[in-house]
């Protein structure tokens, strides 16, 4: 296992520091620096979404000083369907705005919240995704497990 380093910066880029920001300041804090960093998107200056490759998703509030992990997805696949992936975690994620998000599970199934990722309520759709990008506040581009581009109003 390779060991991770976090560093900032607060001038552009300029300069970067070492720093540790995975604080246990929430109920659902995780051990953020055992696993691999995939993605980072930031909604707005202090809103930010940190994705790990183990599916776990952390989320800063004040800019990235800090980080807690969000709910995990509810569980709506078996182990067969996730491969190596464990049912319940996130394979991809979008919010159009601080509160309103799409996830996705292992198996493509699409989950929505309304609270910034406190819960997650499962969305009904016959088709499973691996990708999901919002282009504005309304519309949003999946890539289906067959290879479909669509555009869905969310």
């Amino acid at each position: 296992l390779t060991e991770v380093t976090y560093t900032y910066s607060d001038n552009g880029g300029n300069t970067w520091s070492k720093i540790n920001r995975f604080r246990k300041g929430c109920k659902d804090y995780y051990a953020l620096w055992d696993t691999h960093p995939t993605g980072i998107i930031f909604l707005d200056q202090e809103n930010g979404l940190l994705m790990f490759g183990a599916g776990v998703v952390a989320k800063s509030a004040d800019g990235g000083n800090t980080w807690c992990g969000i709910a995990e997805l509810p569980s709506s696949a078996s182990p067969d369907e996730c491969l190596t992936e464990v049912p319940g975690q996130f394979s991809d994620i979008a919010f159009k705005d601080v509160k309103y998000g799409i996830a996705l599970d292992c198996a493509g199934v699409m989950f929505e919240t309304r609270d910034g990722g406190a819960s997650w309520q499962k969305l009904e759709d016959s088709l499973r995704f691996d990708s999901i990008l919002f282009t504005n506040k309304t519309n949003a581009w999946l890539v289906t497990r067959g290879d479909e581009l669509i555009r869905k109003r969310l």
